[in-house]
């Protein structure tokens, strides 16, 4: 496992969440309502964030905006 990975992984994994919001015949539809509604997900790299860190920024529909740096610890 990379950083990279997980990054993307989650992104993945985030992205389906916000598609499947309303969607009565996702199943994930169920987990995507136990968050506020998220606007967008980027990768620092997407969004030009200056670390040499994975990470994602993640958007809710609000303006709440929030930064998930991955670090490996071993």
């Amino acid at each position: 496992m990379t950083d990279r990975k997980l990054q993307d992984g989650l992104k993945e994994i985030l992205l389906a969440l916000i598609n499947a919001r309303g969607d009565e015949d996702d199943e994930v539809a169920e987990l995507a309502e136990l968050l506020p509604p998220i606007e967008s997900v980027a990768t620092y790299a997407e969004e030009g964030v200056l670390t040499t860190d994975k990470g994602l920024i993640i958007e809710f529909e609000d303006g709440t905006a929030f930064q998930v740096t991955i670090i490996r610890s071993r």
